[in-house]
């Protein structure tokens, strides 16, 4: 009896893994649809602009970098992570290195 309990529980954790998982995947479709080569490029330059100082991390490059993406966000329908901020805070070693020329 406890086999098939077991054997039971098994199945439908299976069958809802399934079922969720093919939920994600399309979702992830419907999403991936709306990505448009053009969007990307136009972000990127951004992003990658000499404007945004290299983006060193705690540096304002990075900091400029992170609010474009956060406004981004913001202009798409993104939440806040827990209806709070969108930056997630977390420390870093930092290392001088000497300017290689």
């Amino acid at each position: 009896m406890l086999c098939l309990g077991m054997l039971n529980s098994y199945a439908q954790e299976r069958y809802y893994d399934k079922v969720f998982t093919d939920l994600t995947i399309t979702q992830n479709v419907k999403y991936a649809e709306t990505i448009i080569a053009a969007d990307l490029e136009k972000h990127l330059t951004i992003l990658a602009s000499d404007s945004l100082e290299g983006r060193e991390t705690g540096k304002p490059g990075q900091k400029m970098a992170a609010d474009y993406i956060m406004n981004h966000f913001k202009n798409i329908g993104i939440p806040p992570y827990n209806k709070n901020t969108y930056y997630q805070k977390f420390k870093t070693p930092y290392r001088n290195t000497p300017n290689i020329n």
